[in-house]
């Protein structure tokens, strides 16, 4: 192998260790309630983020707008814009409404069409990856805060409805269907939601409520 061939190899490679640990940091802070959310100031920076790469990426994954609250990506710019409340409403109308998993996917792209873009366009999907993930970890555990305030307060249908539809937002976005990125984050939501479930199932079977 030539050293022209190793540089490229080894930078491709440091690339990849760099992108995964990023997303990493990213579901960890899905799972663990002990990682700082992101600040309002941040969501906006993010979404600047995620409004470029729209632009420059369309055919990648077609942006809802935010009267269209069928779409997971709408609901989570209605939480980037500050509308927190009317957010959490949408996302728990969307999953009454039990659609396809599409109406879920963060992103209409899997891994082999992730690694197979240009070098240029790859880039600029990634950073769009890591922007909206940060928005993704917040939302989540707003919803797992509130699924956990409802558990408090014996309010079991509504836990039952914040996580039944946070588990089934995470399962949209795992296999072969998604990039890999976007897999690891699937599988923290459906961890994040399973915990909450199986509080809710042993307050159910707790002697105390018999």
């Amino acid at each position: 192998m030539s050293r022209w061939t190793e540089g490229r190899v080894s930078k491709s490679s440091t690339w990849v260790t760099s992108l995964i640990l990023a997303v990493l940091i990213v579901v960890a802070g899905i799972i663990y309630s002990s990682v700082a959310i992101c600040s309002s100031k941040g969501r906006g920076r993010f979404q600047s983020s995620v409004d470029e790469a729209d632009r420059t990426i369309p055919t990648v994954d077609p942006r809802p707008t935010l009267a269209d609250t069928t779409h997971v990506n709408a609901v989570l710019q209605q939480w980037s814009a500050g509308q927190q409340e009317d957010a959490v409403l949408a996302f728990l109308r969307l999953a009454e409404e039990q659609p396809a998993d599409a109406s879920y996917r963060l992103f209409d792209c899997s891994e082999q069409q992730f690694v197979s873009l240009p070098e240029a366009e790859r880039d600029q999907l990634r950073e769009k990856m890591l922007a909206r993930f940060k928005v993704v970890r917040a939302f989540a555990r707003e919803l797992d805060r509130r699924a956990k305030e409802a558990l408090a307060a014996n309010d079991y249908p509504r836990a039952e409805r914040l996580l039944a539809g946070l588990k089934r937002w995470g399962a949209a976005n795992t296999g072969p269907e998604v990039a890999r990125l976007t897999d690891l984050v699937g599988k923290a939501l459906e961890t994040l939601a399973d915990d909450g479930l199986a509080k809710l199932d042993a307050a159910r079977a707790s002697p105390e409520r018999q």
